[in-house]
């Protein structure tokens, strides 16, 4: 799950299907707000394709409506995740 951070959203351990909803909620809420976000990845150490899927089409999402958003300290584990996918090219790791 993902806890409201100061300027954005602070990612919990583990990014799975149990908590995309609440993750989709999170996102959903800062992109009403229409202000810059960071998403703090630095405590996830487990991420599966549901939470990878969730990240891509937030930060669709936010282009589309012109929101700026930074990923801050990415861990080896999402960018491991978004190579296996094949998304390392996406530009979010």
């Amino acid at each position: 799950m993902a806890k409201r951070a100061k300027k954005g959203i602070d990612c919990a351990e583990s990014l799975d299907i149990t908590v995309v909803a609440d993750l989709y909620r999170e996102f959903q809420d800062n992109l009403a707000q229409g202000k810059p976000v960071t998403v703090d990845l630095g405590k996830v150490n487990r991420i599966d394709t549901a939470a990878v899927q969730l990240l891509v089409a937030f930060a669709g999402e936010a282009v589309t409506k012109n929101i700026a958003i930074s990923w801050k300290d990415t861990p080896e584990a999402v960018v491991d995740a978004f190579r296996v996918l094949g998304m390392e090219s996406s530009g979010l790791v």
